[in-house]
């Protein structure tokens, strides 16, 4: 048996003073990993600005844990400028020309991603790190994918177990599957996933359905860690619902995401039920697409639009308890929108409100939904489903009969304090066998 604690060290693109949920999995279970015995280090990277800056986070960053950040050189700075300069183009013809340009650079030159000038130095960085501060295992998070390629070479390089964390699919993913990708490009992306996949002592994900997806793909070994929720998040007085019938969807709503036909049926019931548009409130907190808030307005909801780019996690809490519904739309992806477990779903749950979810009806997410009660996922056309749902619960509302769920014994299963037993098990377990 060891006589030191069990060394982990993580490699994560997104850590505090960046927000969201990639964040948020690892900053959670980081913590529980410490409290459980195990000295971890997290290799980040270090980035002159943040999408999502959310500094409120940092406080939950374990005191015990060790950060160390390799200067990253991104070409999101960049892009970011073509597309400032793309906008101010009055030439729709010019601006699609730009535009098309851009995402086939982002698509066939940065392989597996944006992040790939990160990939090189972090392996020379940490195999010389290694050498004065080894580790017992390495696990690496995507997205970013370059996280992996980092992971599998200084695992192999020093001979210590690796576990690959796939929060969401590499080649069945919509995003990439909706890039302008080469045959080349797309063949390469298969060869470097089924590489992860085979040299990983354990991939671990975030459904019962990647996960087999995953086994079919070559992963030796494979295990579900879902995402949960983390109790102290919790902690709020005020549990009473806004004085309007509130929807929200809280998290980035690219337009591959947007529930469009929700949009129309909730235009349609404002033009049929009376009072329901002077009642409603549609709360939308994170990165918008324009072409959905454009939607919107064309649809005559913009009095009804109540959008932030961002807020702190800890303001978000407050604004889902206050919410009667609480949006989930699940992005159509060949091969995989089935295993696809958006985070904000166990922070749903963990409210109490009522989950309108859109869609694939035989997915992981709708099992879940089903199984605890907590409201219900209809198919991406059901048009008529989701629109006497919606009905029915504006009724529940007007007659101050709209109760929030109470949290079942499934539900508490789920937090990351319980997730974080297993995942330190089989952590445990693999460092055992390298013994």
């Amino acid at each position: 048996m060891q006589n030191y604690k069990k060394r982990a060290l993580l490699i994560l693109y997104y850590w505090p003073p960046e927000g969201g949920v990639g964040v948020r999995r690892w900053l959670k279970f980081s913590k529980h990993l410490v409290e459980l015995g195990w000295e971890v280090t997290v290799f980040t990277a270090k980035k002159q600005s943040y999408l999502n800056e959310d500094k409120h986070l940092e406080k939950d960053i374990h005191p015990n844990i060790k950060t160390i950040k390799c200067p990253i050189w991104e070409p999101y700075i960049y892009y970011n400028r073509l597309s400032s300069n793309t906008s101010a183009v009055n030439t729709t013809k010019i601006k699609t020309i730009i535009s098309g340009m851009i995402s086939w650079i982002r698509a066939n030159i940065f392989i597996p991603d944006a992040r790939m000038f990160w990939i090189f130095p972090s392996i020379k960085y940490l195999n010389r790190e290694l050498k004065h501060n080894p580790v017992d295992i390495i696990i690496s998070s995507s997205t970013p994918h370059s996280s992996h390629i980092i992971g599998m070479y200084v695992a192999k390089k020093n001979n210590i177990p690796w576990i690959s964390d796939f929060r969401d699919p590499w080649t069945q993913y919509y995003f990439l599957q909706n890039l302008p990708n080469s045959k080349l490009t797309l063949n390469i992306h298969r060869r470097l996933e089924k590489s992860v996949l085979r040299d990983s002592s354990l991939v671990i994900t975030v459904s019962d359905f990647l996960r087999n997806d995953f086994l079919n793909r070559g992963a030796k070994n494979a295990e579900v860690i879902l995402n949960g929720f983390d109790e102290e998040d919790f902690n709020i007085s005020d549990l009473t619902f806004n004085t309007k019938f509130t929807l929200i969807h809280a998290g980035s709503l690219e337009f591959e995401r947007n529930p469009s036909v929700l949009w129309e049926i909730i235009a349609s019931i404002s033009s049929e039920l009376p009072h329901f548009k002077e009642d409603l409130r549609i709360n939308l907190i994170g990165k918008i697409d324009d072409k959905i808030i454009q939607q919107m307005n064309d649809l005559g909801l913009s009095e009804n639009l109540f959008f932030s780019s961002h807020k702190p996690h800890e303001e978000i809490i407050p604004a889902l308890y206050k919410s009667h519904i609480l949006l989930l739309p699940i992005p159509k992806s060949i091969g995989s929108d089935r295993g696809i477990m958006p985070g904000k779903m166990y922070e749903y749950l963990r409210v109490g409100g009522t989950i309108l979810a859109i869609g694939p009806t035989d997915g992981d997410a709708a099992k879940l939904i089903s199984d605890t009660k907590a409201g219900k996922l209809f198919d991406f056309n059901d048009l008529q489903g989701i629109k006497t749902f919606l009905i029915e619960k504006y009724h529940l509302y007007k007659e101050n009969k709209f109760e929030r769920n109470q949290m079942s014994p499934l539900i508490s299963s789920i937090s990351r304090k319980e997730i974080a037993n297993k995942l330190s098990n089989l952590m445990s377990k693999l460092v055992n066998q390298n013994e």
